[in-house]
């Protein structure tokens, strides 16, 4: 629900009228025009700093950026584009087929310090989630194997597990995720450093 509502803004600042309609997971309708497309792994992509390329500019950039390649009545639209994958590098971007969208991670640093923040929101005390000031927000301590992964996430993680990951940060409060994105992008690590979390066995 929150990425659906960061892409609504996006379009919104764009100056477009866009209707959009989930139909499932992977379809939704613009203007009309049903594009069958993985919506949720491009909002996850977006989400953890993921970059790509597009066919008709070589210029690396945010999956966010790419936004207008799926929007009706734009120059960068292409309805040839229905399927996305993630990889490891901009190398392995290579030679997929011109229907896929492919995205991967910016770097190495940047990929880590985002796993160095899920962690430090997961490692999260009952006490400091349970304070007067959180009120409103999550109260729930989380693991990583309530969600099939295991303690270190890894840069692999993020790509082949992308699904799991998603479902932790969508179980993360707006502050959390926020702080999360926020200081990724601009390269502040957590402000305790992690070793391993305090609720693992």
């Amino acid at each position: 629900m929150r990425r659906k509502l960061i892409i609504f803004f996006v379009i919104v600042l764009l100056g477009l009228s866009v209707i959009v309609t989930v139909h499932n997971d992977n379809v939704e309708e613009k203007d009309g025009v049903i594009m069958e497309f993985p919506w949720n792994k491009f909002r996850y992509a977006d989400d953890v700093g993921f970059v790509s390329i597009a066919e008709y500019d070589s210029t690396v950039s945010w999956v966010g950026g790419w936004l207008p390649v799926f929007i009706p009545d734009t120059v960068a639209f292409d309805p040839n584009i229905t399927d996305m994958v993630l990889v490891h590098s901009k190398e392995e971007a290579e030679g997929f087929p011109d229907n896929v969208f492919v995205a991967w991670p910016k770097n190495e640093e940047f990929a880590q310090n985002t796993i160095d923040w899920i962690h430090w929101a997961v490692n999260r005390s009952h006490a400091e989630l349970n304070s007067p000031r959180r009120e409103g927000r999550r109260s729930t301590e989380l693991t990583l194997e309530e969600f099939g992964l295991e303690y270190p996430l890894t840069i692999t993680d993020l790509v082949e597990n992308w699904e799991k990951v998603d479902a932790l940060l969508n179980r993360f409060d707006n502050h959390e995720f926020h702080l999360i994105r926020r200081n990724t992008f601009i390269g502040e690590p957590p402000p305790v450093a992690q070793s391993t979390p305090t609720n693992s066995p």
